[in-house]
């Protein structure tokens, strides 16, 4: 089955996958295999564009995919034979290097299952995917079933089908469907193969990582920080100076494996796009860059490689991971990608649906996932409203596109570089200077491009909620009930003492949140409290999504608990704090799980440039001091006075009149307002709208409205 799965999803040059997608008619393809000792069924996923989900296409997926079947059917065996023995050979790599998932959980859930199926012997390697030996003359077998046009079954699922269409009904579902025979006509063509006359099989496997000796070269606990400064041309002579990549390399660290984990940012210049239409360009361009890099990483990608690009409200990040002998190579790939994508009308279009598509279906998150979004938009002065940043992109024009690559390209970036795992300190040098090369740009003869310092760089900044604010908005998914709340209580940018009392604050908070919100009062199914990160200032963050009460109503309530809460810390005893004090101490000390987790780790305190490596081992010492709850109950009430509450209110159907203000008929709530006025004297500054935008973000800033700042408080100075 793993030849199957590989030839019928490969992405490279001429696949399946590739053909489908340039003619328009696919943005994904998946496979999924169901094995039973009755049978084995494998099913071919397409996500349909809407080109592809027109009723014509279903017959031109159908004929190119028993096409490029019928070509696997009669291959070679020898040819089947050279890419099993790839197969096999990646499979004992991936087997012999495997690395725990992150969570835990997952690795005993596959080993269960893995029992049910394997004989005790083979539970291991067989639920990890190693082939003990290379049958051709099964692969065959299984190729000429699959090729057989009376084995299949076609399923569609459209948004233009229509109940009227249907002649079955599924009760259990509840959903009406069309069924119908596939024309004889149809299964006659398919058995000729003649679509698709581009179409190749997939070669063997390129990178199967042969260099796996183990470095034990490393900087010590902490990542070191090298300075790879660009060269210069003068009078001739080519001289170092000037602002420098920032590498930050580990080496070997917890994981003794032949892989590595690279993180990539790349921040754009103070003022540059610093609006929602240059937030646009970005979706759309990270978008284009997996859509161009997917046939050039393909065989990368196969052989134990990855990466992935998300564009941030500053620039851009790269996520890189895998056995480090090819993992240069995938690096300065996926650069060249981003810096100059080659891409046409076509592929810009595809792009465009795709992303809009993405933000258009509201139904992809909860609504208290949407409150959060819009909580975000709203106090973060590089976040852009869902609703607005889709406008923009319906808006744009291939044209502008192109030339905000242009404009990338001349402004320059600042590049911050983590290198953890199989990599000594010379080869990671080396890679950062091929980084540094590869960002410099010529235009009309003249050098541009090249490498920003810290402080000509772009820095997200989260907004102070001077006074209390509150945001009511319509829920946007179409028909949906349920209502949101979602309640952040700043409390600004903490040093390691307040840090460690806020952590335990989170913990203990989250018990009595859930069991008098959900248990008790069921308001929703959805509850939780919670001390969170945003940019740099920590926020106790209460939610509720359900459809019994009014957020009005449920606005109340959480501020209810949090009064009970404030007489439950005074009253605790030393014994019980010494329990939670345990276990925010377990928390610290969890050890991470695989070299992805010990390279976020690092990272989130190089991205925010606050370097605070030794922050765990600050935060236990601290944490050994206290004794009681009394520096958490006065945190607390620091928390609570300092009165910079933010509120997003999401009103379900039924209650759509309460965004302006306006009770519906079908409040049921029990609750008082005087308990608001009672808790929160300061009349909160009201944005009652469809969506979050510049508008109100303006609004709150003329309203008194600064910025935290940036980076954290490595010190315990409080």
């Amino acid at each position: 089955m793993q030849y199957l799965h590989y030839a019928l999803s490969y992405a490279g040059p001429r696949s399946l996958k590739s053909h489908l997608k340039r003619q328009g008619l696919i943005n994904g393809l998946d496979l999924q295999v169901d094995e039973s000792s009755a049978a084995t069924v494998l099913y071919i996923m397409f996500d349909l564009t809407p080109k592809g989900a027109q009723e014509h296409s279903t017959r031109e997926i159908a004929d190119v995919t028993f096409s490029f079947i019928q070509r696997m059917n009669e291959a070679h065996q020898t040819d089947v034979a050279s890419v099993s023995k790839s197969l096999q050979s990646m499979s004992q790599v991936s087997f012999d290097y495997v690395e725990a998932p992150d969570n835990v959980m997952d690795a005993v859930a596959d080993l269960a299952s893995s029992m049910a199926q394997f004989p005790a012997e083979d539970v291991l390697t067989a639920s990890n995917g190693v082939i003990d030996v290379v049958n051709p003359e099964t692969v065959k077998g299984l190729l000429e079933v699959l090729a057989d046009p009376w084995n299949v079954n076609l399923a569609v699922a459209t948004p233009g089908f229509t109940s009227l269409k249907a002649n079955q009904y599924e009760q259990y579902y509840d959903v009406r469907y069309q069924q119908e025979e596939i024309p004889i006509a149809w299964k006659k063509h398919w058995i000729l193969g003649q679509a698709g006359d581009d179409l190749r099989i997939p070669p063997p496997l390129q990178y199967v990582p042969t260099a796996l000796t183990l470095t034990k070269e490393s900087s010590g606990e902490y990542p070191q920080l090298i300075e790879v400064p660009e060269e210069r041309t003068t009078a001739g002579n080519k001289t170092l100076g000037g602002p420098a990549l920032e590498l930050w390399w580990k080496g070997h660290g917890d994981f003794a494996l032949p892989k590595a984990q690279l993180r990539l940012r790349l921040s754009l210049p103070i003022g540059f796009g610093k609006d929602v239409k240059h937030e646009a360009f970005r979706r759309l361009h990270t978008d284009l860059v997996e859509q161009v890099l997917e046939e050039a990483t393909e065989d990368l990608k196969q052989c134990g490689l990855d990466f992935q690009v998300n564009q941030l409200g500053d620039g851009y990040q790269f996520d890189f991971g895998g056995y480090d002998q090819h993992l240069g190579d995938m690096v300065m790939t996926a650069l060249g990608g981003l810096l100059e994508p080659q891409f046409n009308s076509a592929e810009f279009a595809r792009s465009q649906q795709k992303v809009a598509d993405d933000l258009s279906d509201t139904t992809r998150s909860a609504p208290y996932e949407l409150a959060i979004d819009a909580m975000n938009a709203l106090t973060t002065d590089n976040v852009f409203a869902r609703e607005e940043v889709l406008r923009e992109i319906r808006s744009t024009k291939e044209s502008q596109l192109r030339g905000y690559f242009s404009a990338l390209q001349n402004a320059g970036l600042r590049v911050q570089l983590l290198v953890v795992g199989n990599v000594g300190k010379e080869p990671a040098k080396a890679l950062a200077t091929r980084l540094v090369h590869r960002l410099e740009f010529a235009q009309n003869g003249q050098r541009t491009g090249g490498l920003l310092t810290r402080d000509q760089a772009q820095r997200a900044h989260a907004l102070v909620a001077s006074q209390p604010v509150e945001v009511r908005m319509r829920n946007p998914i179409p028909l949906d009930i349920n209502h949101a709340t979602v309640n952040s209580y700043q409390y600004g940018v903490p040093d390691i003492s307040e840090r460690v009392k806020l952590l335990l604050l989170g913990k203990m908070i989250a018990n009595p949140v859930y069991d008098t919100l959900r248990t008790k009062k069921q308001l929703g199914y959805i509850v939780f409290g919670f001390m969170t990160e945003h940019v740099s200032v920590l926020e106790l963050t209460i939610l509720v999504q359900g459809s019994k009460e009014s957020p009005d109503a449920v606005d109340v309530d959480i501020e209810g608990v949090l009064t009970d809460f404030g007489k439950t810390l005074r009253s605790m005893s030393q014994a019980e704090f010494l329990k939670w004090k345990a276990s925010v101490r377990s928390g610290l000390l969890q050890r991470v799980q695989n070299m992805g987790q010990e390279a976020d780790r690092f990272w989130s305190q190089i991205a925010d440039d606050s370097h605070c490596f030794k922050r765990k081992r600050l935060a236990l010492e601290f944490l050994d001091t206290l004794q009681s709850a009394e520096a958490v109950e006065k945190i607390f009430q620091a928390l609570r006075q300092g009165n910079r509450k933010v509120s997003v209110k999401l009103f379900g159907l039924g209650r759509e009149l309460e965004v302006s203000g306006r009770k519906s008929t079908n409040n049921s709530s029990n609750s008082t307002a005087s308990a608001v006025v009672q808790v929160n004297a300061t009349a909160p500054l009201m944005f009652s709208v469809n969506s979050v935008d510049a508008a109100q973000k303006q609004r709150l800033i003329k309203a008194g409205t600064t910025s935290y700042p940036a980076g954290g408080i490595c010190s315990v100075s409080k």
